[in-house]
C-alpha cells in the first residue's frame, strides 16, 4: 500500500500530459492504509487480545500479607502475622502456599503456632460445583472465541469499507468521462458553428443553419457546465475517502483522473471456477466472515451453556493443607488440615432460567447462521451468474459506440461535402453521445458488479 502522496507525486513525473491516472486499485489501497475506519477495525484485534489477556488474568498467582494485632493497657493480645501465594489453575483446581505466624497473651487456643511460625501448603479441589467449568475457565474459552469473532468482524468491516469507496470512485469515474463527453460535445458544436457561418458568408448554407447550430452550441456549454458541477461533486466526495499516512484527510487535484484499465473479460474464468462452482463456492463458506464471526459466537455461547449447567450442581469443596514448622519438611500423615464445604439452593429458579436463557442464545445463533448461509449462497449465485449479462452489456456498448462513431464521422464528410442536412448530422452526434454514456454507464456498472463479487467472496483486496 501506497501513501496517497507519494502515489501522486510519483505518478505526476511519470505523466507527461499533466493527468494524472489514479487507479481504482491504488485508490483503495490508500483508503486501506489510512483511512479511519480501517485504523477502527484493527483496533478490534487489539481489543479482542487484550480481553484474552485479561480473561488469563483471572489465572495468576496472586502474593498476600497480613498482620493483625491488638494491644491494650500495655498487654499484647494478641499478634497475628502471614504471608502467601495463591493461584487458580485452569483444572479447577485452587493452590496456595502459606506462613503464618501468631503470638499474644490471650491467643485463641485453635490459633496458637510454633514459635517460628508455621508453613503450610495445599490445594482446593471442587468436587461438585465447578469441577468441569467455572467463571474463569468459562471466560476464558469466551475470551478466546472473541478473537476469532473480532477478526472475522474486522474483516467484514474491511468489506464494507471497500465496497462504499469503491461505489464513490466509480460514480467519481462516471462523472469525469460524463464531464469529457460533455467537453468533446461542446467543442464539436462550436467547430460546426464556426464551419456554418463560414459557409454561410460564401453562401452554400441558409441563414436558419446558424441560429439551429448556435442554439445547440449554447445547449452543449450548458450541459457542460452541469456536467463539470456533478464532476467537481463526486471528486470531492471520493477525496472523502482518502487520508494521508499523517491521519490528515487528503484532497484529489483536477488533474488527477479515474481510469478503467483492467480487461473484465478475464475475471469470467474466477467467477466459473469459483463463485459458480458449488464444491469451492461450499467450502468458502466455512471461511467467509460471516460464518467464522457465528462459529465464534457459537463456541461462546456453548461455553456458556456448559457454565450454567455446572452451576446446577451442588457446591462441594475440599481443601487440604500439609502443615510443618519448616519448608523442607513435610508429614502428611500427621500434621495437616482438612476443611469441607457444601451448599445448595433450594429451587434453583435462578440457575434454571440462566440456562434456558443461554439455550435460547445458541439456537437464536443457529438460526441466524443458516439464514445467513443461504442468503450468502443466494447472493454469490445471482452475481456469478448476472457477471456474464454485465460482460455482454460492456461489450456491445463497445461496439455501440465505435458504429456511432463512425457513422458520425461518415456523417461530418457527406455534410462537408453538402451531402447532407443539419439534421441529420445532429442526430448522428445525438446517437453518439448517447453510444458514449451507454458505454460509460456498462463500464461502470461492470466495475462495481466485480467490486460486489469481492465483497461477497469475504476478501477485501483493493
Amino acid at each position: 500500500m501506497r501513501p496517497l502522496a507519494f502515489l501522486l507525486l510519483t505518478l505526476c513525473f511519470t505523466r507527461a500530459s499533466g493527468q494524472i491516472p489514479f487507479t481504482e486499485s491504488d485508490f483503495l489501497s490508500v483508503v486501506l492504509a489510512h483511512h479511519p475506519v480501517a485504523q477502527q477495525a484493527d483496533l478490534l484485534e487489539d481489543a479482542a487480545a487484550a480481553y484474552l489477556q485479561k480473561a488469563r488474568g483471572a489465572f495468576d498467582p496472586k502474593l498476600f500479607a497480613q498482620d493483625k494485632s491488638k494491644t491494650y493497657s500495655g498487654t499484647s493480645y494478641y499478634d497475628y502475622r502471614g504471608a502467601g501465594v495463591a493461584a487458580e489453575t485452569r483444572w479447577g483446581i485452587g493452590l496456595d502456599a502459606n506462613w503464618n505466624a501468631a503470638e499474644g497473651t490471650y491467643l485463641n487456643p485453635e490459633s496458637t503456632l510454633p514459635d517460628e511460625g508455621l508453613w503450610s501448603v495445599g490445594a482446593t479441589v471442587r468436587l461438585g460445583q465447578g469441577l468441569f467449568t467455572d467463571a474463569r475457565r468459562t471466560a476464558l474459552r469466551q475470551a478466546e472465541a472473541y478473537v476469532s469473532l473480532n477478526a472475522a468482524q474486522r474483516t467484514a468491516a474491511l468489506n464494507d469499507l471497500l465496497l462504499d469507496a469503491a461505489d464513490s470512485y466509480w460514480k467519481w469515474y462516471k462523472a469525469h468521462e460524463a464531464a469529457q463527453v460533455a467537453d468533446e460535445a461542446q467543442r464539436l458544436a462550436e467547430e460546426r458553428l464556426e464551419g456554418i457561418r463560414s459557409s454561410l458568408i460564401g453562401g452554400d448554407r441558409a441563414a436558419i443553419d446558424t441560429v439551429e447550430a448556435r442554439l445547440r452550441w449554447t445547449t452543449r456549454q450548458l450541459e457542460a457546465a452541469q456536467a463539470a458541477t456533478l464532476l467537481a461533486e463526486a471528486r470531492a466526495k471520493a477525496s472523502s475517502w482518502l487520508w494521508g499516512p499523517n491521519g490528515q484527510p487528503q484532497l484529489l487535484t483536477e488533474s488527477t483522473v479515474p481510469v478503467f484499465l483492467e480487461d473484465p473479460t478475464a475475471r469470467t474464468v474466477w467467477v466459473l471456477t469459483q463463485l459458480l462452482d458449488d464444491d469451492v463456492r461450499t467450502a468458502r463458506w466455512d471461511e467467509h466472515p460471516f460464518a467464522e464471526a457465528l462459529m465464534a459466537k457459537t463456541e461462546a455461547a456453548e461455553a456458556e451453556i456448559r457454565l450454567r449447567r455446572e452451576l446446577l450442581k451442588p457446591q462441594l469443596d475440599a481443601r487440604f493443607l500439609a502443615l510443618s514448622e519448616s519448608p523442607n519438611s513435610l508429614d502428611l500423615g500427621n500434621d495437616f488440615a482438612l476443611e469441607l464445604k457444601a451448599s445448595m439452593p433450594l429451587f434453583l429458579r435462578k440457575e434454571r432460567g440462566d440456562l434456558a436463557l443461554a439455550r435460547i442464545e445458541m439456537e437464536s445463533i443457529a438460526l441466524d447462521r443458516s439464514a445467513k448461509a443461504w442468503k450468502w449462497e443466494t447472493e454469490a449465485i445471482g452475481a456469478g451468474n448476472a457477471w456474464v449479462s454485465y460482460l455482454a452489456q460492456w461489450s456491445n456498448a463497445l461496439e455501440s459506440e465505435s458504429l456511432a462513431d463512425q457513422l458520425l464521422a461518415a456523417e461530418e464528410i457527406k455534410f462537408a461535402a453538402g451531402e447532407s442536412s443539419l439534421f441529420l448530422l445532429n442526430s448522428r452526434e445525438a446517437n453518439w453521445l448517447k453510444a458514449r454514456k451507454m458505454r460509460i454507464d456498462a463500464q461502470v456498472e461492470l466495475a462495481m458488479a466485480w467490486r460486489r463479487m469481492g465483497w461477497i467472496w469475504g476478501e477485501p483486496q483493493p
